[in-house]
């Protein structure tokens, strides 16, 4: 407002130019600019105007500039002018403060031996570390700095403020693209990186993106597109399968080997690996493998039956435990809090932390539990023919959990950590609906009773997670006066048993 009233004066501007350059440099953020072009103007007007009629000497431009310098960095301004492209203000600075002139003479001198302005701007845009203002200038100076405009947009990220300079000129905007999709295959974004090389036309690159990306159908759609021989597609597919097992996308590793290889073998194995149930006796009769049905298809639904029903066996007893010692645990901790609020109600003193935490060793003396697996009894049925439940167990990886993971009895967190475990115990969508299949599958192949028994029980195993899981909901354990949330990941897994169709009629109890 102040220097807005003495710009309105007559002559102003000049008159009180002192004041006016201060208020720029000292407006928050300061506008060092404005002041320098203040300073610029009255110089200006100084050298081409009529003589001052108020009697101010025609230095006033050289005045004011000393009195900015006394509360602004001379090295901080002459980059300032610097930037302002304004070559005679910039040394005006230096001239003005108690600086060498020498030691920026040299700089200034071979900016302005350089004939191209475009140029010159960004030669001064790149000492100042203004890329973005650097890359526009370059650009402006001409088609034939092109692949140095590149470079730099390359260098300091700017490849998309590029494109959008280049817009139109195809050739140039091709190149950009291309390098966009290269350095988003470097961040390890194969899809994007996979469009930005389609876009650019370079076909070969966006495969490889897509292939990296494990989107195998829009790599075959390309290899189409660029018309691939009957051979090379076929080696592609070998590799492309291989790599999406390795990856263990094994649905779609079948379908590469199926459509382009014709590899029934194969494609049965990698859908067994996928426990896609359905998929894997649909395909071996459609291509008339039967007997892939008896040798592979049928000890594969034994195995992966034994294997879950051991699974659902150790997940009902160690939740059966677990939510014993939770209940004990949250018992405790109630009678003690109980407790401690009568003694302080009693004493008037709140009882010492230490006490709390002698008490609450006091309490508990069981042993600790940790996630060692106890594997269910072999369950063997008396239907005809006979029963696919049994043999090998499955495999449980508890020995390489890390410490993490054990429930430290005693410790102020095992409420928390009974409660965290629990809730990783309920079966997941993806497991009921494989599950719903596997039964689905014993019942084609004439298992019904073992069918029944593992919907059974995995029955169980979701009625049980279910109730324990509303008594942790019922009580829920306060950590730093709130309840403990499930992290981010439990959230997203967990889907309610009720909302997935995997159970059949044919097979329930009641």
């Amino acid at each position: 407002a102040l220097r807005e009233a003495v710009l309105q004066q007559p002559e102003g501007a000049t008159k009180y130019i002192n004041v006016v350059v201060t208020s720029h440099a000292r407006s928050s953020p300061p506008q060092l600019d404005a002041a320098l072009a203040r300073v610029c103007e009255a110089k200006e007007a100084s050298l081409l105007g009529p003589p001052s009629t108020s009697g101010t000497p025609d230095n006033a431009a050289d005045k004011a500039l000393r009195h900015l310098l006394l509360s602004v960095d001379a090295d901080e301004l002459y980059r300032v002018a610097l930037g302002m492209y304004n070559l005679p203000l910039a040394y005006m600075v230096i001239a003005n403060a108690q600086k060498d002139p020498g030691e920026y003479l040299g700089e200034l001198q071979r900016y302005g031996a350089m004939q191209d302005e475009q140029l010159r701007r960004y030669h001064i845009d790149m000492q100042l570390q203004r890329y973005s203002c650097a890359l526009r200038n370059l650009v402006a100076a001409g088609p034939t700095h092109f692949t140095q405009a590149l470079q730099v947009a390359r260098q300091h990220r700017l490849l998309r403020l590029l494109l959008q300079l280049v817009t139109g000129v195809k050739e140039q905007e091709s190149a950009v693209i291309a390098a966009y999709g290269e350095e988003l295959q470097a961040e390890n974004k194969h899809e994007d990186a996979a469009v930005a090389f389609t876009a650019a036309g370079q076909l070969e690159a966006a495969l490889a993106a897509y292939r990296a990306a494990g989107e195998w159908s829009m790599v075959f759609t390309l290899a189409g597109q660029m018309g691939y021989s009957r051979e090379a597609l076929q080696k592609l597919a070998a590799e492309v399968s291989d790599e999406l097992a390795l990856c263990r996308q094994h649905g779609g590793a079948a379908a590469v080997l199926l459509n382009y290889l014709n590899d029934v073998d194969n494609a049965v194995s990698q859908l067994i690996h996928a426990k896609e149930w359905r998929e894997v006796v649909r395909v071996a009769h459609q291509y008339q493998r039967s007997d892939l049905v008896d040798s592979v298809i049928t000890p594969a639904a034994a195995m992966a039956a034994s294997e879950l029903l051991s699974e659902v066996q150790s997940a009902l007893e160690r939740t059966h435990k677990y939510w014993s010692r939770l209940k004990e645990v949250r018992e405790k901790r109630q009678a003690m809090e109980v407790a401690l609020a009568a003694a302080e109600e009693d004493d008037g003193v709140p009882v010492a932390v230490d006490a709390m935490s002698e008490a609450g060793t006091a309490v508990t003396n069981l042993s600790m539990y940790t996630d060692n697996t106890h594997t269910g009894q072999t369950m063997v049925s008396s239907s005809k023919p006979p029963s696919t439940l049994g043999g090998r167990r499955a495999h449980r990886g508890g020995k390489g959990k890390s410490k993490g993971n054990k429930i430290r009895q005693g410790s102020p967190q095992e409420e928390v950590a009974l409660v965290d475990h629990i809730r990783g115990l309920g079966p997941g969508a993806v497991q009921l609906r494989q599950a719903g299949q596997l039964a689905e599958l014993l019942i084609l192949l004439g298992h019904v009773a073992d069918a029944r028994v593992l919907q059974a029980h995995l029955s169980k195993l979701v009625a049980l997670h279910q109730e324990a899981m509303a008594d942790v909901e019922r009580h829920p354990v306060p950590v730093r006066g709130s309840a403990a949330p499930p992290s981010a990941e439990q959230q997203s897994s967990s889907v309610p048993a009720a909302a997935v169709p995997w159970k059949w009629a044919v097979l329930r109890d009641q």
